[in-house]
């Protein structure tokens, strides 16, 4: 997949737009102070994936056709440039509304531990599942600036 990357100093979910863009100079610069930017990879000018990093936290934001962000992911530096997966999202919407029906949020932790809290709007129900298991695929390298598509990875 042939992806174009341009950056700005946040992008907003409610706009669905950057907040002010900035160029790849300026971007570097955040990058290697590590002040907070955020990366937009598109295809045919289409945005689909939102890397937010800021100090030690990297997000990436996976957007859908109508530029609502249905997955996401939040690492954080824990160890000198190895990312730790802390925490996920999972956002389903009534048609293209952005009116929420359900929602799904995961909680990791090195130890093992993860927490899945499971919300149907529509329904009303709301459950909560505590388990311990293997984290070995929650880590990944902190990323080089312009290098982000390894972190798009909605199978985790």
């Amino acid at each position: 997949m042939n992806l174009s990357l341009s950056y700005c100093t946040k992008w907003s979910l409610n706009k669905k737009r950057p907040w002010k863009e900035i160029d790849e100079e300026t971007a570097r610069k955040c990058h290697i102070n590590r002040e907070p930017y955020s990366a937009v990879l598109s295809k045919d000018e289409q945005p689909l994936y939102i890397i937010d990093i800021a100090n030690e936290w990297v997000s990436v934001i996976f957007l859908d056709e109508v530029l609502r962000p249905y997955l996401r992911y939040d690492f954080k530096e824990v160890k000198t440039a190895k990312l730790f997966l802390r925490g996920g999202y999972f956002w389903e919407y009534e048609g293209t509304s952005d009116k929420e029906i359900a929602r799904k949020i995961f909680r990791f932790e090195e130890n093992g531990y993860s927490l899945l809290a499971d919300d149907n709007f529509i329904t009303e129900e709301s459950k909560e599942v505590e388990t311990y298991g293997s984290v070995d695929s929650n880590w990944e390298d902190y990323p080089e600036f312009g290098d982000y598509v390894y972190l798009c990875k909605e199978e985790r």
